[in-house]
């Protein structure tokens, strides 16, 4: 996981993590605020990641690439983090397992966190990350809940 260090303190302080696609991806994230991002190398992630992320928090905000291929990490990212009892919003469990809570923050336009930051800014990401965990009916950090 890249941007791991950083991020392993400060996802335990605001309450949840977010995971990106790739090294630009967690850099811009980084640079708006968003130090509780981490990001895959090539769209890999692996149940020994998802353990690792379990470590830190308890919530999970999935943030990869609006195109097709990045909706496709995206679901297979869901499918090992169901086997490990993360619970997205279509309800899939894992019996007899801790159970944790994750979304899916959809980036419009087929936009990458990357380029939708640069266009529009950290208000409209926190935004659009309030949204998808209230969807989700995730409890939101103190900084989300009035967005």
């Amino acid at each position: 996981l890249v941007g791991r260090s950083l991020a392993r303190l400060s996802s335990g302080k605001v309450g949840f993590a977010i995971l990106v696609e790739g090294q630009f991806d967690v850099k811009a994230m980084h640079s708006f605020g968003f130090t509780n991002t981490v990001g895959l190398l090539g769209g890999a992630f692996t149940p020994m990641q998802a353990e690792l992320l379990a470590k830190w928090t308890n919530q999970l905000v999935l943030m990869f690439d609006g195109d097709k291929a990045g909706q496709g990490h995206s679901e297979r990212c869901l499918n090992i983090l169901s086997y490990y009892g993360w619970t997205p919003l279509e309800g899939r469990t894992a019996p007899n397992r801790r159970i944790f809570n994750s979304c899916n923050a959809v980036l419009p336009g087929g936009k990458d966190p990357d380029s939708y930051l640069r266009k529009s800014g950290g208000y409209f990401m926190r935004k659009l990350v309030a949204e998808a965990m209230r969807k989700a009916q995730m409890r939101l950090p103190e900084g989300l809940e009035n967005v």
